[in-house]
Parts: structure tokens; sequence; C-alpha cells
């Protein structure tokens, strides 16, 4: 008896999950691997989860790049210089997404961003002192991009993404230079509308 019981609430607590299944489908749940320049390689990684109906929220490290170039003139005057380069940054954001058939969809939202950028040059300047042999730029810079973009399904795992991300942005700039044996540093703040350098193209994996 205690065995029939527990076989009929078994299978109504298996019915009861199936028709909350059917009412409430799985979210969509994607990883995307973005490229914004090849050289230097700058890739951002993000994840976005549905939230609602076609709405997602999106978190991403963005602006992952690191470079090291080493430079030398032709004119025996000038001296071998190293530059040395990395960036990093975070992003949070909403995305409105709008299906056109089952293989192409539209998105598009607003976004919060930081980014951080470091470079220094280094010369082999025997006549100076190492800390007068660099020079070195440092920069912080938030923005609110907006983002425009188009996602092709490959198939039901694999997509395709491209996109755009026209931003309002504020930077703070040090630059440090020497100049007459001395190391001088300087702050430029800057901000505006900015369209340049915003493109990006993704691989995406739905799960």
């Amino acid at each position: 008896m205690k065995s029939k019981l527990f076989l009929c609430f078994s299978l109504a607590l298996c019915m009861k999950s199936l028709k909350a299944q059917e009412n409430n489908p799985p979210k969509l749940r994607e990883f995307y691997i973005s490229f914004a320049n090849f050289s230097p390689l700058n890739i951002s990684l993000s994840y976005k989860h549905e939230i609602g109906n076609n709405l997602l929220f999106k978190i991403g490290a963005i602006g992952l790049s690191m470079s090291l170039a080493d430079s030398k003139s032709s004119m025996s005057t000038t001296y071998r210089s190293e530059t040395s380069m990395y960036s990093a940054g975070l992003l949070f954001g909403l995305e409105f997404r709008s299906n056109l058939t089952d293989k192409f969809a539209l998105f598009h939202g607003p976004n919060v961003s930081y980014i951080y950028f470091y470079q220094e040059t280094e010369t082999s300047d025997p006549l100076s002192t190492p800390e007068q042999r660099k020079s070195s730029v440092d920069r912080n810079r938030y923005s609110i991009p907006y983002t425009f973009g188009i996602l092709f399904n490959l198939n039901s795992s694999i997509l395709f993404s491209a996109q755009i991300d026209p931003n309002l942005y504020y930077s703070v700039n040090k630059n440090t230079n020497n100049a007459n044996g001395q190391n001088i540093t300087t702050t430029e703040n800057s901000g505006g509308v900015s369209i340049s350098n915003s493109g990006w193209v993704s691989i995406v994996y739905r799960f």
C-alpha cells in the first residue's frame, strides 16, 4: 500500500515538474569571446543570462590586452626603445533582444564600463638614469556605452555576433615624460562621445 502511495506521489510530482517546465521555458545563458583588434590582440569575455522576456543581464571582463614591442631606428643617434602595454576592464549591462527569424536576432541595450590602461616606454640611453629613460601613460576610462548588434545561429549551441558600442566617456590620463633630465607628470581629463574602436565580433556558446 505504501509503495503504491509513493508511486502515485512520485508520478504527481513528475507531472507537476513537467507542467512547470512547460510554463517556464529554460532561460537563455550565453558565453561570449569577443575580438576588437588582433594587433595587439584585444579581447573581451562576457556572460549573458535571460532575466525576462527577451531581456538579458550581462557582465564581462573587457578590453583585455597586452603587448611588448622593441624598436630601433636606422639613425645612429637614436637608441633602442621598448614599449609594454596592458589593459583590462569591467562591464555591466542590460540587453533587449528581438528575434527576426530562427537564425537571426537583433539586440541593443545600455551598459556601464570601466577600463584601466597602462603603457610604458623605456630607452637604452646609457647617459640617462633608469628613471629618466622611462615615460608612461596611465589611463582610467569610464563610459556609458549603448550596444547595437546582430546575432546569427550557426546551430543550437554555437552563434556568431557582431556589434558596435557608441558611448559617452570620461577619461583621466596621467602622462609621465622626461624633460631636461627630470620626470614631469601631467594629468589630462577628457570626455565626450566616441564611436572609434567600438566594434566587436564574437563567438558565442549557448547553454
